[in-house]
């Protein structure tokens, strides 16, 4: 029996024959056919980051239809997933705010499908597809992840912790905190240091303090589009940003800001989401909007290419640890690139504020 395909499988054979007008009916895990535009011919693969031929398996008589061979499909382009990941985000996206905006409340399946307009069955299949999760894993962990920040960033009480991120008892909610991370919620807090340990000894420059200034900044409204990517990788990010940059034009006098909604010291760092947003509306795609800031904020500044910034976050960590009175909030860094390449083609002369959210102690 010939091994099914999967969605990446569809995506490669798609990479290598677009645009072509012959039907092939293609096996799948979850869906049982897909049937696709192929040709029987050879397909060359020079523009899919693969030199490897195609060959059509041709049919044995009209009636049946021709088979792609499974173990000769080509790499597959990041372009073209990084497409099918905004198709199906698209269909979710607002089912994802809705989440991340009552991640501290019992959402159920009766609410997702109001919402989307769509079955639970059909929706978790999308959300699955996208992030590698079940959605109930993803509400759960966006809870503990919460509270994990809650408890190394605040001086709140464990227990009003539990109940803040929705949890009813601070018995299960142990009890999850310590089957997600493999550490109690008191032992997190004690421990926080180490957490930040290994980030620190990553680099061998020297922690010295980092000026600081606290400004409050008003709600504001933005579009934007979002990717996940591993450990907030700076070749996906500016993938993304070329996307949106192609669809601006030259004159367009518009701020850019970068989201960082995970904290990769403690997600799962393949499973880090990043925001590019805009604040003027262009015609792109997978563009949503939503609101952002709205509250007192930490103000540090980055110099230079993206590619140190992460020395610059160890210094905002180190000196938060050691020296500062602040309490960072729970909610999303915001980094507004004030001079980047969208205004300056000397990297050396890039300008970023990073702003983090802080409440008083």
């Amino acid at each position: 029996m010939q091994k099914p395909f999967g969605t990446l499988d569809i995506l490669n054979i798609c990479a290598s024959v677009a645009m072509q007008q012959q039907l092939v009916t293609i096996p799948r895990r979850d869906f049982g056919f897909l049937k696709i535009q192929v040709p029987y011919i050879k397909v060359s693969q020079q523009n899919f980051f693969s030199t490897k031929d195609l060959r059509l398996r041709k049919p044995r008589s009209a009636q049946q239809q021709p088979v792609f061979p499974f173990n000769s499909f080509p790499l597959l382009s990041i372009h073209l997933f990084d497409n099918y990941f905004a198709v199906h985000l698209s269909k979710i996206q607002h089912i994802i705010r809705f989440i991340e905006d009552n991640y501290d409340k019992n959402i159920s399946r009766v609410d997702l499908e109001a919402i989307s307009n769509s079955s639970y069955r059909n929706l978790h299949r999308i959300f699955k597809s996208v992030f590698r999760e079940p959605i109930g894993a993803f509400q759960k962990r966006l809870k503990l992840e919460n509270a994990y920040k809650k408890i190394i960033y605040t001086n709140n009480q464990i227990t009003d912790i539990a109940i803040e991120v929705g949890f009813e008892s601070i018995h299960s909610f142990s009890k999850s905190f310590k089957k997600q991370f493999n550490i109690s919620p008191s032992n997190a807090r004690k421990e926080k240091i180490g957490l930040f340990n290994t980030f620190f000894k990553d680099s061998n420059s020297k922690h010295k303090e980092i000026d600081c200034e606290i400004i409050y900044l008003n709600q504001k409204k933005v579009f934007f589009k979002a990717i996940q990517t591993n450990n907030y990788n700076n070749d996906d990010i500016n993938i993304l940003w070329d996307k949106i940059d192609a669809e601006i034009s030259s004159d367009s006098n518009i701020n850019y800001y970068g989201v960082i909604v995970d904290e990769p010291l403690i997600t799962d760092k393949s499973k880090c989401r990043y925001e590019a947003c805009i604040d003027k509306e262009i015609v792109l795609e997978g563009l949503y909007f939503k609101n952002i800031f709205g509250g007192r904020y930490a103000k540090f500044i980055h110099n230079g290419n993206y590619n140190s910034i992460e020395n610059t976050y160890r210094k905002i960590y180190y000196d938060w640890l050691f020296n500062s009175s602040l309490e960072f909030d729970s909610s999303p860094i915001i980094e507004y690139y004030t001079i980047s390449g969208s205004n300056e083609k000397d990297e050396k002369k890039f300008v970023t504020e990073i702003l983090i959210p802080i409440r008083k102690k």
